[in-house]
Order: C-alpha cells, then structure tokens, then sequence
C-alpha cells in the first residue's frame, strides 16, 4: 500500500486537486455541508482530510485506532497536521 508514504507528502494549505494528484481519488468524499471532507479507507487504514472553504486543505489526520503498533511506528508524519 503506498498511502502511507504519500500522505507524508501531503500538507495543509494545498489544493484539492493537490492532495488528489498525490494520493489518487478519495474512496469517500463529502463536499457539501459544513465541514468538507474526503478518505482514503483500506483494511486498517484511514486517512482523512478537511477542507476549508475555499477548498484547501485545513487538516489532514490518520485514524489509527486500528493499526498495530509496529504500524503506527512506522507512519512517517504526525497523525494529526493543521493549517496555520
């Protein structure tokens, strides 16, 4: 699986189209309402991201409540990044 390594090089305040290019079309998105947001879900895997309104990246967090803990270890970034 090579989310992990690409989620690292995904940052807040980059584009959606941005965040696509790198991690390829969301397995869920929801981009109506109040909170927009997209995932990337497989197996124990769960990488989220937030839009703000004007459709950049405002957080990006990894649900490892499901991961090991050799791979939780081996997750190269924090799990929870913000936006200045």
């Amino acid at each position: 699986m090579q989310w992990p390594a690409k989620w690292c090089q995904a940052q807040p305040g980059m584009t959606r189209a941005q965040l696509y290019a790198i991690m390829g079309p969301p397995t869920e998105q929801f981009l109506t309402g109040t909170n927009p947001s997209a995932s990337w879900t497989a197996y124990e895997y769960q990488f989220n991201a937030f839009f703000g309104v004007a459709g950049t990246v405002r957080q990006l967090d990894i649900n490892d409540i499901n991961l090991t803990a050799s791979e939780k270890a081996a997750l190269a970034c924090a799990t929870t990044r913000v936006a200045h």
